[in-house]
């Protein structure tokens, strides 16, 4: 009975050993990546940056700072991320002459709901918030292309 035992906890000890091999320990996150939809945003995330980046227009000039941009769509937007831990701009940028913004988001789905701020007022100003002006609206992805042949 004893000997068995310790056969058993010798293999026991090697089992997790092989299953925590790198490939399976990189395979998880890049599974549950594609399975969330996020994977394949991030895979292309230097082409769709324009596609996730917002321009933010008629600030008041030497108030607005790039902080008060990041605050004011992180709270906004807030309720349109899964995760409360996950902040939904990535970076704020502005005119040097401080009239008008960029604001990149983690997603094309944030910064198409950001453009629902527009004519929300800020410090007294109302706001132009709208897609970067290389945004192009895509045709519908994979889904478009199939219904189109």
């Amino acid at each position: 009975g004893g000997g068995g035992g310790a056969g058993g906890s010798l293999s026991g000890s090697s089992y997790p050993h092989g299953g925590v091999t790198s490939t399976s320990h990189s395979h998880n996150p890049v599974g549950g990546a594609g399975g969330s939809g996020s994977g394949s945003g991030s895979g292309t995330s230097m082409g769709d940056r324009r596609a996730r980046e917002i321009f933010v227009g008629n600030l008041q000039r030497g108030v607005v700072t790039v902080d008060m941009l990041k605050e004011l769509f992180n709270t906004a937007l807030q309720p349109f991320v899964r995760d409360p831990s996950v902040q939904p701009v990535v970076t704020s940028r502005m005119d040097p002459t401080g009239k008008y913004g960029f604001v990149e988001l983690r997603s094309p789905d944030l910064a198409q709901a950001a453009t629902q701020l527009d004519k929300m007022e800020l410090c007294g100003k109302p706001l132009t918030v709208q897609r970067a002006k290389g945004y192009s609206n895509p045709t519908g992805g994979g889904g478009g292309g199939g219904g189109g042949t």
